[in-house]
């Protein structure tokens, strides 16, 4: 990876590189920012990057190209006076984009959530076809690590055909990863290290928008919360999973939502749910391994593990739990299977 352990802190004109643990005192000076290089490529053309590149303005893709190694770097902390607040790299109503071997960095090295300036997602894919994304990283955004949104209000056609091999995002300032528009998705070996406000947030907020035909494997990451529309599955396959899973729907769910053969470690807080499904939705835990964190006091975990309501179900097979377990209402439904 070409300078892939690269952030940035505004330091005069210096930039100040530091890994994913802490900050270091090396500095290093980037290159010019090759937007115009990439703009020119002919279509299926390939920018073979080395070593970093100052892109104050983010790298804005409209056409198949590949992009292959290099580190991109938006030292920006303020939202421009025209215009919004862009991403590091933009992949907007295009198809056939190869994003690979590449370091992404962001003007937020603390990962702390500023509102105003969440438009700074490390990759965002709107309205995308056949996108790639292998062996990357994502560090010190204001915004998502990776975000799959649309040109809203115009243009709502969710990404389709999406591969993520190879992503570990690190100080994101909001989410990790926000599937919000997306049919169509493999994702694998992903790794959400640190976030401001929620590791995975399936949310939209536009009513009949949301994820489908998603699947994600291999990866871990914090909590994972799904309050949007479900267009299709969702199987989360061998993922490490911390903190809780939250279901939320509003709307009756037809399709099926998994996790199998992975963990969940319940998160420490005293009052913390372990698995919180509401509405007229139906969730599958199979082969998982449920264990609690311990809680900063020292004390055991008291909570139940599950909490079931509003016309949802819950089931659970072949699984350990991590007792006390959990609750549901009159009119949803646990089932436990050994």
């Amino acid at each position: 990876m070409f300078c892939a352990a690269l952030a940035l802190a505004m330091m005069g004109l210096g930039v100040q590189a530091f890994s994913s643990a802490a900050p270091a005192t090396a500095s290093a000076t980037c290159q010019a920012d090759p937007s115009a290089t990439i703009a020119a490529l002919p279509a299926g053309g390939t920018f073979a990057g080395s070593g970093c590149y100052l892109v104050p303005n983010g790298l804005l893709l409209t056409k198949p190209v590949t992009i292959d190694g290099g580190t991109y770097v938006d030292p920006s902390t303020t939202i421009p006076t025209r215009g919004a607040f862009q991403p590091v790299i933009l992949v907007n109503s295009t198809s056939d984009v190869t994003l690979e071997h590449l370091g992404v960095v962001g003007g937020n090295p603390s990962g702390a959530f500023v509102r105003k300036l969440v438009g700074q997602a490390g990759i965002e894919l709107k309205n995308t076809a056949r996108v790639t994304i292998r062996d990357a990283t994502v560090q010190g955004t204001f915004g998502d690590g990776l975000e799959l949104w649309a040109n809203a209000p115009g243009n709502m056609s969710p990404n389709t055909d999406l591969v993520v091999d190879g992503l570990t995002v690190t100080a994101a300032g909001r989410n990790g990863i926000s599937p919000s528009d997306v049919s169509g998705a493999t994702l694998s070996n992903v790794n959400v290290v640190s976030w401001g406000l929620t590791s995975i947030d399936f949310e939209s907020d536009i009513s009949g928008v949301g994820a489908g035909n998603v699947t994600i494997s291999d990866s871990a990451w914090g909590g994972t919360f799904i309050q949007e529309a479900i267009t299709g599955p969702l199987s989360f396959v061998r993922c490490t999973l911390t903190t809780k899973v939250q279901v939320t729907s509003r709307t009756p769910v037809g399709y099926p939502i998994t996790f199998s053969g992975g963990s969940l470690a319940i998160g420490p807080k005293a009052k913390n749910i372990g698995i919180v499904v509401r509405g007229p939705t139906a969730v599958t835990f199979d082969q998982e391994t449920f264990t609690r964190q311990p809680r900063p006091s020292g004390h055991p975990q008291v909570t139940p593990m599950w909490s079931v309501t509003g016309g949802a179900s819950l089931m659970v097979t072949g699984s350990s739990l991590a007792p006390p377990l959990g609750t549901n209402d009159a009119s949803s439904m646990v089932a436990i299977t050994p």
